[in-house]
């Protein structure tokens, strides 16, 4: 990365305005940004496009990269930030919760030969030294709790264009606040299409295939995926990757291949056919998990209906060469109990 023009903007949504924070010694304070950059750049999540009915932010991000200067725009876009805190604020303190102050970055500069203009907002609980850049209380070095939006530049002769814009959220979640009131953003996939594309790429480039190849895993992993996309939340593909996927014991793993279904997943992600992290519109996957399942010659497991969580209740059981399917339920245990103290 070069980071050709950045600003540091404190934004004191208690009063609704900002103001730029200098530094007396730059050294430690320029390789701290040019990290956390680094990093926000790597991790965006939701894509967006301009509001067309509104153009502040739009007129700021095409200066700030028509003049390779961020120049009064830093100040201005922390002024709009911190008075939309702070009426976000007002709006949510019955709930007991505020957004904390915090510091904007407004950076500009180039990445793997494009440029960018990146906003980031890090939260302010601890503080590099204007004198000597040693840690007091002011700009986050946690880097846990902080929200990005980056604009991918395109030049010519002609004109300055916005390609792309990006966001990410370290919660996960995309504050309204930020991308909608702040940024003035909408969009480009909304949930529903998200979780509708996510599901159907998924279900085509992971759970059909293995049908033919270990029909046995097969089941396990689909129940795995529904369940997933049936609970409520986020979605988030790497976690799918690593934790749905990544984590699974297969039952013939000689033809069910963890890694190369990890691979597959990295190739449906940067398709970038949807977002890769999403609140789960959990109406659109009609798949369900029911139906009935034979364990043995003599006993069937019959699934009535679709329940949250499947993998949480039903569990592989792998003992002393003996492999089998724990369930968990008082009645079941109940039930098992009398078999074995021979009242059945």
């Amino acid at each position: 990365m070069e980071l050709l023009d950045y600003q540091i903007v404190c934004i004191h949504n208690d009063i609704g305005n900002a103001s730029i924070k200098d530094f007396q010694e730059t050294e430690n304070i320029e390789k701290y940004t040019k990290e956390l950059l680094t990093r926000a750049m790597a991790q965006q999540d939701r894509r967006y496009k301009f509001n067309e009915n509104k153009r502040t932010t739009r007129d700021r991000v095409l200066s700030i990269a028509a003049n390779k200067s961020i120049g009064e725009l830093g100040l201005e876009l922390g002024n709009d930030l911190a008075n939309t805190e702070k009426n976000k604020n007002e709006e949510i303190k019955q709930l007991n919760t505020q957004i904390p102050i915090g510091v904007l970055i407004v950076a500009y500069g180039t990445h793997e030969n494009r440029e960018f203009v990146l906003l980031l907002k890090s939260d302010y609980d601890q503080f590099i030294s204007e004198a000597t850049g040693v840690i007091q209380s002011g700009l986050s070095l946690k880097n846990q709790i902080y929200k990005t939006c980056q604009f991918i530049v395109n030049r010519n002769e002609q004109e300055v264009e916005i390609s792309e814009i990006t966001t990410s959220d370290s919660s996960k979640r995309q504050s309204e606040y930020w991308h909608k009131d702040f940024l003035e953003l909408n969009p480009v996939y909304s949930d529903t299409e998200n979780t509708d594309k996510a599901y159907s790429l998924i279900n085509k480039n992971i759970l059909k295939p293995l049908q033919k190849d270990s029909p046995s895993d097969h089941r396990t992993i689909k129940q795995l995926t529904v369940g997933y996309f049936r609970q409520s939340g986020i979605f988030d593909i790497d976690y799918y990757r690593d934790e749905i996927i990544g984590k699974y014991q297969p039952q013939e793993p000689d033809k069910v291949n963890i890694e190369k279904l990890k691979s597959k997943i990295d190739r449906i992600k940067d398709s970038k056919s949807f977002d890769p992290v999403f609140t789960k519109d959990t109406s659109v996957v009609k798949d369900r998990i029911k139906g009935s399942y034979k364990l043995t010659d003599e006993m069937d497991l019959k699934v009535k209906c679709d329940f949250p969580n499947p993998q949480n209740i039903i569990l592989p059981y792998e003992e002393d060469g003996r492999k089998g399917v724990t369930i968990i339920s008082d009645r079941g245990y109940n039930f098992a109990q009398d078999i074995r103290i021979n009242k059945l």
